[in-house]
């Protein structure tokens, strides 16, 4: 069976026969079904989480949570989690889809702000709890709810004022429910055992960073789980991943938290979990040596080298099915070709070729990933007409901060790039000091001072391009970027204007 959303209504589809059926009440967000299939669950909104249950001959719903109020809901994730976490549920179902681990949001202590619509002066205009930096968060706390929401609910209890930023939830068949938090200035976080019974919880390890620490978004486990811890099916162990080492590692960890032993090298770029194979005694992973490439690998639970699965230059990626020990790799090439085939996880024997049917563009950007002299990443758009010898305006598209890289072996990422420079520019991008997947101390050297070293870099890595390629026209450069790219635009154009002529700022982050 199929959910479907549709003008604020679920719908329930049949695979097998297409029949439809209307599931009752509107405006539900975050609606998911539990594990067996035979319950939806959705936030209301009243802001109160509802079970709506498909068993019967008639659908019917019933809340599960009280207590909403104008500034307490239930069943949703807070502003900061979604924004800046990538945690956009705020409620999960335990396997057995007995109960439901629920997050209530205190959002009494945030300062409202209100967005108008300028196109309706007649409609009133929205309020936003928006917790501007510095100035108080939400208050965040979980209870167990039963799916009938007839059993008093249990408080899942932390100490949510020394760490008030809940990060990820895991809820394995085998092996305890486990939370991730974070202190305010996210340079400490435990990751956490719930007591199903009590709600108590038990530290089975903790982080620290002096500078901050990275979420690991990037891991797509067995179960479906976007985030680590990824468990065994028995329970007995877990996978984990941490910078503490100066590179992104993974880990495998015993049931208590124990680390048994380093499962990737420290000198090989590790950039997301795809899935654990119990049965196969590996694990997949997305990584390599080149920090602009993506390759899926196949590591060994007992240590050892792994085993690269793609091989030309781009950004691969793959999806484990263990139920099938099948992986669907997809070949994603820097030239622009793609493609996506089945594969057996014993051999890596492809099973078949899944065809696309999608449009290939008349034309791919003719962007030339490249290295400066000093070392930084970087990337040269020219235009089609480009005339050796001429002199050309350059445009700087930049980020320049952490968690984003804009050099990069995906050729679909450049033709903005490419559209610019037709209209008789080159357009560069550059990977200095404070971007990600160059190590540890590579990111973090910006730590207190955003601008400065960020700005050197590129500066430094704008005049060895064009020392060696004499195209690069240094008196005629514009800076274009976006969020923490539009912050540096207006600081690269204010600090250094005799070198950036123009800057271009989207929604720059400013206080």
């Amino acid at each position: 069976r199929l959910l479907v959303t549709l003008s604020g209504k679920l719908y329930l589809v049949s695979r097998a026969s297409l029949q439809v059926t209307e599931l009752p009440g509107s405006g539900w967000i975050d609606p998911r079904f539990s594990p067996d299939g035979n319950f939806v669950a959705a936030a209301g909104a009243d802001r109160e989480l509802h079970v709506i249950d498909l068993t019967g001959a008639t659908p019917t719903e019933r809340a599960i949570t009280t207590g909403a109020t104008a500034t307490i809901s239930h069943g949703t994730a807070e502003f900061v989690a979604q924004e800046e976490m990538s945690r956009n549920t705020g409620y999960w179902w335990a396997p057995d889809a007995q109960s439901l681990l629920v997050q209530e949001t205190d959002e009494s202590p945030v300062e409202v702000r209100y967005v108008a619509d300028p196109l309706h002066p007649e409609v009133a205009p929205t309020k936003f709890f928006y917790p501007r930096a510095g100035t108080p968060n939400a208050i965040v706390r979980l209870m167990l709810v039963s799916r009938t929401g007839k059993s008093a609910p249990v408080p899942v209890t932390w100490d949510n004022s020394a760490f008030p930023y809940l990060a990820h939830v895991v809820w394995p068949r085998h092996g305890p429910l486990t939370i991730l938090v974070q202190n305010r200035e996210q340079t400490d976080e435990r990751l956490l055992a719930v007591n199903l019974t009590t709600g108590k919880t038990g530290e089975l390890l903790r982080e620290t960073d002096a500078a901050w620490l990275n979420l690991d978004d990037n891991a797509a486990g067995s179960s479906g789980d976007r985030r680590p811890p990824v468990w065994f099916k028995d329970g007995s162990h877990f996978l984990w991943t941490t910078e503490r080492r100066g590179t992104w590692q993974v880990e495998l960890r015993d049931a208590t938290g124990k680390l048994v032993r380093e499962l990737t090298p420290v000198t090989w770029n590790y950039r997301g979990l795809i899935g654990l194979d119990d049965e196969g005694g590996g694990f997949y992973v997305r990584g390599g040596e080149d920090s602009r490439e993506i390759h899926v690998w196949k590591f060994p639970l007992t240590g050892g080298a792994g085993v690269r699965l793609t091989r030309e230059r781009g950004q691969h990626n793959a999806a484990f099915f263990p139920e099938s020990r099948l992986l669907v790799r997809t070949i994603d090439n820097f030239d622009g070709t793609y493609r996506s085939e089945v594969i057996s996880a014993n051999d890596a024997r492809v099973v078949a070729t899944l065809p696309s049917i999608a449009e290939s563009p008349a034309q791919w950007p003719r962007t030339e990933l490249t290295r400066t002299i000093s070392g930084f990443d970087a990337t040269i758009t020219r235009p089609r007409n480009f005339q050796p010898g001429k002199k050309y305006r350059t445009i700087l598209s930049v980020y320049a901060g952490p968690t984003s890289k804009v050099v990069t072996a995906n050729i679909r990422s450049y033709f903005t790039d490419q559209w610019m420079a037709d209209q008789g520019y080159v357009v560069i991008r550059l990977d200095g000091r404070g971007t990600p997947w160059r190590g540890r101390d590579w990111e973090r050297v910006i730590k207190g001072n955003f601008i400065d070293i960020a700005l050197e870099d590129q500066i430094a890595g704008l005049q060895g391009l064009a020392q060696q390629h004499p195209e690069i026209d240094l008196s005629r450069v514009a800076v274009s970027g976006w969020s923490f790219g539009g912050y540096f635009s207006a600081m690269a154009a204010i600090r250094r204007p005799d070198i950036f002529r123009a800057a271009i700022v989207g929604a720059p982050v400013i206080t």
